[in-house]
């Protein structure tokens, strides 16, 4: 009888054991889903999980990786300096700033009489704001200080700008607006006019020309600012190809795609 109670305890034990094993590899698998993806001008790469892990890559091998449990939500990661790279964490209105290797450098907490949807680095080392409730672009420096800040922009409602990234690129800061396009501003932070397109995503300027991903045509559109009536389209049906985020940088094709980074030279999809 003991020994029948032994052999009915140690198959239970295993089950359990198999079952808890089951749900731990299928929680780890959760973890490791590729949400985004961001490029530096240097050619690594970035992937955000959904965890809110950031690692960073050159070519396929993983250089660094850093996550952060406590700042809630990781809604949008800046690149645009190689070695001071931003985090936005809307929840607890915080930006974190972490060198080339991922190893924090300082944090910032944003006033908390306002709320702030949008934030990104400015091409003189601060950082810009947009102020949802005042509907303002401002400048901050590192440690919060306001610098500057723009006129009303009174046309949009605080919902319409939400956990986007603000681009500084050239003579342009740029935002997408998740209803209704993309607005341009100066590279003073004044508000310049609204771009209507829709589905826009990973928008970004390149020698005076606007470049982003139409998610619902699956098409990476680019369009002249001084002559916007001529545009090119590049639609990956063509090649089979469906991803979920694509970048153009450093004249090089970055598509998101099963959970996978691809990288393409630029004239790949040419056929040259």
């Amino acid at each position: 009888m003991k020994f029948n109670i032994y052999i009915i305890f140690l198959i239970y034990s295993i089950l359990l054991s198999c079952s808890v094993s089951k749900k731990t590899n299928l929680q780890s698998v959760g973890l490791n889903i590729i949400v985004d993806i961001e490029v530096d001008k240097l050619g690594d790469y970035y992937t955000i999980s959904s965890n809110g892990s950031v690692n960073k890559y050159h070519a396929e091998k993983k250089l660094f990786t850093y996550s952060n449990s406590f700042e809630g939500v990781l809604a949008a990661v800046d690149v645009t300096n190689p070695h001071k790279l931003l985090l936005f964490y809307p929840e607890q209105q915080t930006i974190l700033l972490l060198d080339n290797s991922l190893s924090q450098i300082s944090k910032i907490v944003l006033k908390s009489t306002t709320y702030y949807s949008a934030v990104g680095m400015a091409n003189d080392g601060n950082i810009w704001v947009y102020d949802s409730y005042l509907a303002k672009l401002k400048k901050i420096d590192s440690t919060g200080r306001e610098l500057d800040e723009s006129f009303p922009i009174g046309q949009y409602y605080p919902e319409d700008i939400v956990n986007s990234k603000i681009i500084d690129r050239g003579n342009y800061v740029i935002m997408a607006d998740s209803k209704e396009g993309i607005l341009l501003f100066n590279n003073m932070g004044y508000f310049d006019k609204k771009l209507l397109f829709q589905n826009v995503s990973k928008p970004t300027i390149l020698k005076n020309t606007l470049y982003f991903f139409d998610i619902k045509n699956n098409c990476f559109i680019s369009k002249k600012l001084d002559a916007f009536s001529n545009s090119d389209s590049l639609c990956f049906d063509n090649f089979n190809i469906h991803p979920k985020r694509v970048i153009f940088e450093n004249s090089k094709f970055y598509l998101l795609e099963n959970n996978k980074v691809s990288v393409f030279d630029g004239d790949y999809f040419s056929g040259k």
